[in-house]
């Protein structure tokens, strides 16, 4: 089933809870890739919620979702920004997954 723009209602639902969690954090943070241009019109159903945002942001995520940090994935993002030569985003995704999530 899907709601506003065609957008299944279970992302809706999906975001609702994170910007819930999110409240009053700070945190700068935004949708981006196919959700956000479903949710301008684009005629598309998305397939994932993607969201953006900064370093800091990263971790203030991580401490208010750390059910939700999947280390496997991160291992395989890791290897990813390696193979594209992106050293400087995969420096930072280790030290993400040294710190034990």
């Amino acid at each position: 089933m899907e709601g506003s723009y065609g957008i299944p209602k279970e992302y809706l639902q999906v975001l609702r809870v994170f910007s819930d969690r999110m409240g009053d954090s700070g945190v700068n943070w935004t949708i981006i890739g196919s959700l956000s241009l479903a949710s301008h019109g684009v005629p598309l159903v998305p397939r994932d919620i993607d969201i953006l945002t900064d370093k800091n942001g990263s971790h203030a995520i991580e401490n208010i979702f750390p059910e939700l940090v999947n280390k496997n994935s991160l291992e395989r993002e890791y290897e990813e920004y390696v193979k594209l030569g992106r050293l400087d985003t995969a420096k930072y995704i280790k030290k993400f997954m040294v710190r034990g999530k």
